[in-house]
């Protein structure tokens, strides 16, 4: 009996088309997946970073003003109400602690009787003076000297009590006298009921505290860099796997069916074009004459070659809505 003949192709072109198209759709999966398996674990590190830098800030500011207020000898309560009163009157803290710094000289001179202070004070205001010498501590001695600039009947008279026991700086410091010192106090004393100020037990445990958190933040830096050069190689492969897709869109092009993408809406609206085309040509396109086909040149017609053939375009079809499906992801 003779045997029935199959149904065959004539090929005349290596059907290279379908193997890219999958080729394609596996790079744009893997990219997905691989992104998203190393932002987790960065953006845990950024917020552990952002908390240590907080932490390491807070403390060295608290030590800041314990150490500040130590050298003018005045309490750290004090110092911070200050600060917030002379700022309210457009006093900016570097000038404030300048004056402060001359205020803590110049008393320490005047307790032996010279130095700036003495000489101006002595001609302009004895009893000033006098008052200051007495005073039993360097903040109180702080606060005669800011009564007796909101005392002073003329601005010449405050200008000079200023510029005696602040310098330079305390002559912008007036500012803060408009009114009086009744006032001036009643500000500063209002930065501790609004929550201004950090109590003195605080400040005075930063030291200490400053350094078990210099050695804290020590030993989490080091874990830190120990996560981060575990995470590297993943970062290298998500870094790679981008490339890869600049390459995955290269190879669009290079098989030559689109034309130049110079934005994702080209690559999808193209994908979106050829898919329809595909669908048209599977449908309708494939009665009569002889056609070619993803490099395949059909040089005969059975209802085999005709079936396979719609086969191989649905084969396509379906891969190319998979490229567009994960483009759109990815954008």
């Amino acid at each position: 009996m003779a045997r029935k003949p199959k149904a065959k192709f004539e090929i005349t072109a290596e059907n290279k088309t379908g193997r890219a198209f999958r080729q394609v759709n596996s790079d744009l999966s893997r990219l997905a997946g691989g992104v998203k398996s190393v932002l987790g674990p960065l953006a845990i590190l950024a917020g552990t970073t952002a908390l240590v830098n907080f932490g390491r800030n807070a403390l060295k500011s608290a030590d800041a003003i314990g150490k500040f207020a130590d050298r003018i000898g005045i309490s750290t309560r004090a110092l911070q109400e200050y600060r917030h009163a002379f700022k309210l009157a457009g006093v900016e803290q570097e000038e404030t602690d300048k004056g402060l710094l001359t205020f803590s000289k110049r008393i320490g001179e005047a307790r032996v009787g010279t130095g700036a202070l003495v000489e101006i004070l002595r001609r302009l205001n004895p009893e000033l003076l006098q008052l200051i010498i007495n005073s039993r501590s360097e903040g109180e001695a702080l606060e005669i000297i800011f009564k007796g600039m909101g005392k002073a009947t003329t601005a010449s008279e405050k200008n000079a009590i200023a510029n005696a026991a602040l310098g330079r700086a305390g002559v912008k410091m007036t500012a803060a006298f408009k009114n009086g010192a009744n006032a001036f106090f009643e500000t500063a004393r209002a930065a501790s009921r609004l929550g201004l100020v950090i109590e003195d037990k605080l400040i005075r445990n930063a030291e200490k505290l400053n350094d078990d958190f210099t050695t804290a933040t020590g030993i989490i830096g080091t874990q830190l860099q120990a996560a981060f050069l575990k995470l590297a190689p993943a970062i290298s492969t998500a870094t790679t796997e981008f490339t890869e897709f600049l390459g995955v869109l290269g190879k669009l092009k290079r098989l030559h069916i689109g034309p130049d993408f110079e934005s994702t809406s080209s690559i999808t609206s193209f994908l979106e074009e050829e898919i329809e085309r595909l669908k048209t040509f599977r449908d309708t396109g494939l009665e009569g004459g002889s056609f070619s086909l993803f490099g395949f040149d059909f040089k005969e017609k059975t209802k085999e070659e005709i079936k396979a053939a719609r086969q191989e375009v649905q084969f396509e079809i379906e891969a190319l809505q998979q490229i567009l499906e994960n483009v759109r992801k990815s954008a």
